[in-house]
């Protein structure tokens, strides 16, 4: 069996991105690095973004949310259920280091077999 996968945006416009993405583990390997937002393909083709809002609920495993550079730049790190809204403090930017695309990507840490996660992020830019 192959992981199960989905990416549902629920909003896109010039300034934000609205998207959930979900994945019901296999279990033979770990998501490293893996492409979850390419921002070159967003309204406006924006260069940078911010993670200003975010909900998880993972079960069994823990998927740490970054952006795609040459040494990537992890910025939370999702498990069990929760929110986090940062919008008020201008989110969580993207550190543009060397190497940047800016993606955002995923990499899981101790996932087996029907481990599942749903998290939600609104990206500002």
């Amino acid at each position: 069996m192959a992981d199960v996968t989905t990416s549902t945006t629920l909003a896109s416009t010039s300034r934000r991105h609205v998207v959930i993405l979900t994945n019901v583990l296999d279990g033979t390997a770990e998501e490293a690095a893996v492409q979850k937002v390419d921002i070159s393909g967003l309204p406006g083709s924006p260069t940078k973004v911010a993670i200003a809002r975010a909900a998880w609920c993972c079960d069994g495993v823990k998927v740490k949310v970054g952006f795609d550079h040459t040494a990537d730049d992890y910025v939370m790190i999702c498990a069990g259920q929760h929110s986090m809204d940062m919008r008020d403090y201008g989110g969580v930017a993207d550190p543009a280091s060397t190497g940047e695309t800016g993606d955002v990507i995923f990499t899981t840490v101790g996932a087996t077999a029907d481990d599942t996660y749903s998290i939600l992020l609104e990206l500002e830019y």
